[in-house]
């Protein structure tokens, strides 16, 4: 005898949010997405900062 395994989906659990919860879901998404993108921005500027400048990395904020 076999049992049927339903196998659930990994985002199966965003169905049962109500629709504020999924609003905030998607907030926190966005914000987490921009500060991502500041932190990579961060990566290509320093280094054309300090170039630029002829400062160093301690001053330019990087390490």
């Amino acid at each position: 005898m076999t049992t049927a395994v339903k196998r659930e989906s990994t985002f199966a659990w965003m169905s049962e949010l109500a629709p504020r919860e999924r609003r905030v879901f998607g907030a926190c998404i966005g914000g987490w997405a921009l500060d991502a993108m500041d932190v990579q921005m961060f990566s290509f500027v320093i280094p054309a900062i300090i170039a630029t400048w002829g400062i160093t990395r301690g001053e330019a904020g990087g390490f």
